[in-house]
């Protein structure tokens, strides 16, 4: 079992939010990160209102109430490698760019994670999720090369890539 126990706690007393109502989700609905159109503020006070800022601070709440969750790697797991992937299109607010995220597992234990900007602007959802797929396949591949230079051992095919989008 992996976990921040012992971390968080350090960060909440940094920010001296030891005593915060933990937050039940780590973004508010809707949040949306811009870079201010690359701005540098002279006065650190802004910075201090700042949408980031509050953000950020709710992420700590958020981690807060997560204290004993954390990463389980079951000694029985079967030695098979599967992944998750997705692609949330045109999000960036400031370029239009998607997100690729996957998330990469072996047997019941997640191994691999990654949320990622695509390089290119997509034309499409399926554009967008097809981008995030090959990725993740990359990330497979070098995974199972990886298990297999490790262990000696063949990981077992076909290897599973789950994907939300039917054109893709």
């Amino acid at each position: 079992m992996l976990n921040q126990r012992k971390y968080i706690p350090d960060l909440l007393k940094y920010q001296n939010l030891e005593n915060c109502n933990p937050a039940l989700f780590p973004m508010s609905i809707g949040m949306k990160l811009s870079q201010d159109d690359g701005v540098l503020l002279s006065d650190p006070e802004v910075y201090i209102r700042s949408s980031h800022l509050t953000d950020a601070i709710h992420v700590l709440k958020y981690l807060k109430g997560t204290l004993n969750h954390g990463l389980f790697y079951p000694a029985n797991s079967e030695f098979r490698l599967s992944a998750y992937s997705d692609a949330d299109w045109g999000t960036c607010a400031d370029t239009a760019r998607s997100l690729t995220s996957y998330c990469v597992f072996l047997g019941n234990a997640l191994v691999s994670w990654k949320t990622k900007k695509q390089k290119a602007v997509s034309k499409s959802s399926t554009e967008a999720e097809y981008g995030s797929m090959s990725h993740t396949t990359y990330e497979l591949v070098w995974l199972e090369r990886l298990l297999h230079k490790l262990s000696s051992v063949e990981v077992p095919t076909p290897i599973f890539l789950y994907c939300d989008n039917i054109s893709a």
